[in-house]
């Protein structure tokens, strides 16, 4: 007796697949469903506001750098007597 049933080449796979699948139109269903116009523009007032306050903490830790830097800098040279050429 014959089997007419295909069965996949690789069952472990295709379960993998299956399961990835069913999970993405889960994904997609759920922001369907929440993200409305009103929750888009909250999230995104969120996201914008994220990034001006990780713009401004990035410019003052490179601000505070730069100082860091000049004070070693200053406290690692000797400073030398000005050369103003008389004699």
């Amino acid at each position: 007796m014959t089997q007419t049933n295909e069965s996949p080449v690789n069952p472990g796979r295709f379960i993998t697949q299956t399961c990835f699948d069913n999970r993405v139109a889960d994904i997609g269903q759920f922001l369907g469903r929440h993200l409305t116009k009103e929750n888009l523009d909250v999230l995104k007032a969120a996201i914008e506001a994220q990034d001006q306050e990780g713009e401004a903490e990035q410019e003052q830790d490179q601000e505070q750098e730069l100082e860091e830097f000049a004070a070693a800098s200053a406290e690692a040279f000797i400073e030398l007597p000005a050369v103003d050429g008389s004699d």
